[in-house]
Order: C-alpha cells, then sequence, then structure tokens
C-alpha cells in the first residue's frame, strides 16, 4: 500500500486461512467470502490485473443482464445489439473499480473503517466482479434453452417465464443475486477491517452518495441547457 507498509488483515471472529485459497478461489469467494478476500487483501496490489478482472466482470454483467425489448430485438442485428451490451458492461465495470471503490472507501472511512484505495479496489474486484464471472458460466443453461429470447426484456405483469425450468431457474437467479450481495458486503468489511453489519451501512451509504451526486450533476447540465440553449 502507497505511503505505509501494509498492514495485515486481521480476522474478525475467524481463522486465518492456512495457506491461501484451494484450486478454486473464484468458487471459494462463495462460501468463504472473508478468508478469500483476505488472502488477496495481503498479496502485492497488481492494478492492472485487477483492472483486467473489472473489465471481464463487467462485460459477462453487460452480457448476462441484458435486456432488450423485442420489437429493439427484431428490428436489429442481435450480434450488434449483444457487442454493445459487452462495450457498455466493460464501461459499467471500469466505474465499479474507480466510483464505487472510491465511494466504498469514503463511507467505510466515516464510519470507522481502515481500507485504502488499493484495498477497495480489490474488495470490488474480488467480492463483486469475480463472482458475477461464475454467475455468467451459471446463465449458460438459460442461454441454452431459450437462445436469444434470453435476452428479451420481461414485463412486470410477467417477470417470469409460464415455464417451469424457468420460474425455478429465476428463483435460483434470484437467490444467486442475494448471495451475490452478501459476498459483496463480506469484501467490503475485510477491506475495512470492520463488521460485516458495518460494512452494509458502508454500502447504503456509498448508494446514498452516488444517487446525490447524480442528482447534484443532472441538476447543473438542466441549468446549463436552460441558460445556453
Amino acid at each position: 500500500m502507497t505511503g505505509q507498509p501494509a498492514l495485515p488483515h486481521e480476522p474478525l471472529g475467524s481463522e486465518p486461512p492456512s495457506g491461501g485459497p484451494g484450486k478454486w478461489p473464484w468458487l471459494e469467494i462463495w462460501i468463504k467470502p472473508r478468508a478469500i478476500s483476505r488472502y488477496y487483501l495481503n498479496q502485492p496490489y497488481q492494478f492492472r490485473k485487477l483492472l483486467l478482472l473489472a473489465a471481464l466482470g463487467g462485460a459477462v454483467m453487460g452480457l448476462t443482464d441484458a435486456s432488450i425489448k423485442p420489437e429493439t430485438l427484431d428490428n436489429n442485428p442481435l450480434g450488434l445489439l449483444l457487442f454493445g451490451q459487452l462495450v457498455l458492461g466493460v464501461i459499467g465495470g471500469l466505474i465499479g473499480f474507480y466510483l464505487v471503490s472510491y465511494l466504498v472507501r469514503v463511507a467505510g472511512g466515516w464510519l470507522g473503517g481502515t481500507g485504502d484505495k488499493e484495498d477497495l479496489r480489490t474488495a470490488i474486484v474480488y467480492g463483486f466482479m469475480v463472482p458475477s464471472l461464475v454467475q455468467g458460466i451459471l446463465w449458460i443453461p438459460k442461454f441454452l434453452v431459450l437462445g436469444r429470447e434470453a435476452w428479451i426484456q420481461k414485463t412486470v405483469a410477467a417477470p417470469f417465464d409460464n415455464t417451469p425450468f424457468m420460474d425455478n431457474y429465476s428463483l435460483f437467479e434470484l437467490c444467486i443475486a442475494v448471495w451475490a450481495i452478501v459476498v459483496f458486503v463480506k469484501a467490503v468489511a475485510e477491506a475495512h477491517r470492520f463488521s460485516a453489519w458495518r460494512s452494509l451501512g458502508a454500502v447504503l451509504l456509498s448508494l446514498a452518495l452516488f444517487f446525490v451526486a447524480a442528482i447534484i450533476i443532472i441538476f447543473f447540465i438542466t441549468l446549463l441547457f436552460s441558460v445556453f440553449i
């Protein structure tokens, strides 16, 4: 870490992992989020690797979370639409790497957290982007069953398909998404060296900061347009 020697990330209520993660750390992060996060936080900071994983995770989320209107899908090549989703996903991943890590670092600092820039970037990547890669693998059966319809936007009135497979798969997706949030919160907790509940507060506070900043930016942009146009 910059400016001072890196402090070891002591566990809160658990023993440190012996020898680090096993053969499948991308899967182990789902079961032992704090231990695996702690292992990576104690490794030398690798900016390029983290940036690449953030971009890959964003690309996978952009692809698997794509929700395209049926008429848009009918009037445009699927490949072009998916390319656009991949590009937007990569941008989102990089925004998460820089902006979200910054907001969570600031919010966590207000709550007594001690994580620095490198800590929070590592937590964002291994606690959020890496699990999204696993979610992408689990999304493959949906694509094999539905094909291009896997990307069709669902309506509020009919969020699930009327088939046993898709009803069960949608419930499975929901459970995975909820647990992914838990993994992320625990990774942030390890980066800031405080409890998971305080980490949840930091994440919610960072969301509030994001929305306040977005509202202020939109307000000033609207004001500029009203003055000059």
